[in-house]
């Protein structure tokens, strides 16, 4: 897929990101310059990842790219600050903490999808991240008992990542009764997980 997205906007997700990454209580005791390496890093993985054509599909919008380079950015700081001595137990362990909050709920897949599993498993491990979401689908599709209309939304809206506004336009529906049916899909996804023991991204490594 062409990248769309401007040299201009790349920039002001950039600046962004390090003042997300400054205002992060956990980053408290860094450096500007330190703040400023781990987004650099995070854009040169980008930037290869174009080069080498790497899978920059899923770059398929603004709001992606975001999520994908705070994340990066963000394990390049606590890699950065750990080299340097700079990050404490407390620190490292709240890290921890919040990493794992990650793994245990599907909560933010629910609400990006497609950024979610961006994060949560190492950049260089695609065949694996690949089969855990291929293992995630399998189960949506046989136990979900979707229509038609759910099928596509599960498809165009969670897979592809299109706006249910647009999806609903398409189809002649109202916005409204998308982003109702798409809350009743959220409710069985959940309960899905739950039959299934989906605890964490590990509960779908098989």
């Amino acid at each position: 897929m062409e990248w769309h997205i401007s040299d201009a906007e790349i920039e002001k997700s950039t600046k962004k990101v390090i003042n997300t990454l400054a205002n992060n209580n956990k980053f408290r005791n860094c450096h500007q310059e330190d703040i400023e390496d781990a987004v650099q890093n995070a854009l040169t993985k980008f930037c290869e990842a174009v080069y080498n054509n790497d899978r920059i599909e899923r770059f398929n919008s603004k709001n992606v790219f975001d999520a994908w380079l705070y994340k990066v950015a963000h394990n390049e700081l606590v890699d950065i600050l750990r080299k340097n001595n700079k990050f404490t137990k407390q620190e490292e362990g709240d890290s921890e903490q919040e990493e794992e909050q990650i793994y245990r709920i599907f909560g933010e897949f629910l609400d990006d999808p497609i950024s979610f599993f961006e994060g949560i498993i190492d950049e260089e491990d695609n065949l694996r991240k690949d089969k855990i979401i291929a293992n995630f689908w399998e189960i949506l599709c046989k136990q979900g008992n979707w229509d038609s209309i759910e099928k596509i939304i599960l498809q165009r809206h969670y897979i592809d990542g299109i706006e249910l506004e647009t999806l609903a336009s398409e189809l002649d529906k109202s916005p409204n009764s998308f982003y109702i049916r798409n809350n009743r899909m959220k409710d069985k996804i959940r309960d899905i997980m739950k039959k299934n023991k989906i605890r964490n991204v590990k509960d779908l490594d098989f």
